[in-house]
């Protein structure tokens, strides 16, 4: 069977061209929300949403700064209560200056609705975040790599805060145990991702700290939020 161009090109960007390099696909209400990296050397990040519905247009990431560095995505899921996808990766830490390149565990959000930025941001995440993951023994080296995640929602009619995702996380250190299982809860995700963020500058290329706190940040609107306030998001807490 021949495939034609423009099937191709419908179906790039929603799985890795090798076989052997992780990514991580959710299908919610029909549209496909996808973690994977676009080019043939497996170097270009990208979370998307394909199929978008209503008449409004599939949203990728933000190509022109660093929003995912060297990431290994190995895991997606979905809030439906407030209409937010996870996806669950690690990636090289550009926060710490050490010899060796340090990965560190982490959770994005995305909202489902978001229709990127009314200006620079067309077509765009406008409500992309993400926050460490922190899985660590007491007196211990954290175990910073996210190997896979599995979603436990609760019984029906529970409250879906109560939903649990555990964690299978090894180390890139050799000292100490191999693997560790850590349990993160659905309500402290809710929680961090409202808290205190970093964002990054522009200009500098550098992630500072916001002051206080800002009630748009982390929250699902129906409309675009000002994507000079809301892209480039880093949450500081750890879970």
């Amino acid at each position: 069977m021949e495939l034609r161009d423009d099937a191709n090109a419908k179906a790039k960007g929603r799985c890795p061209h090798s076989p052997v390099q992780k990514s991580s696909a959710i299908s919610v209400d029909g549209e496909l929300f996808t973690a994977t990296t676009t080019d043939f050397r497996g170097v270009k990040p990208q979370i998307s949403r394909h199929f978008s519905k209503d008449g409004r247009q599939d949203v990728s990431q933000d190509s022109s700064v660093g929003l995912l560095e060297e990431p290994t995505f190995v895991g997606s899921s979905s809030d439906p209560s407030e209409r937010k996808i996870y996806f669950f990766f690690s990636e090289v830490g550009k926060e710490f200056s050490f010899v060796d390149e340090l990965r560190i565990p982490r959770v994005a959000q995305v909202c489902k609705d978001d229709v990127g930025g009314q200006r620079t941001l067309q077509n765009k995440w406008t409500s992309f975040a993400k926050a460490p993951l922190l899985c660590q023994l007491p007196k211990q080296l954290p175990f910073n790599l996210l190997q896979d995640v599995f979603t436990l929602r609760p019984p029906e009619g529970s409250n879906a805060s109560d939903t649990l995702f555990y964690g299978v996380f090894t180390s890139q250190w050799s000292s100490g145990p191999e693997s560790a299982v850590c349990v993160f809860r659905l309500q402290d995700f809710r929680a961090v991702f409202s808290g205190s963020y970093r964002t990054f500058n522009m200009d500098t290329h550098q992630l500072s700290s916001m002051l206080g706190k800002h009630s748009f940040m982390g929250q699902v609107s129906s409309l675009s939020q000002d994507p000079h306030k809301t892209h480039l998001l880093e949450l500081t807490w750890s879970l």
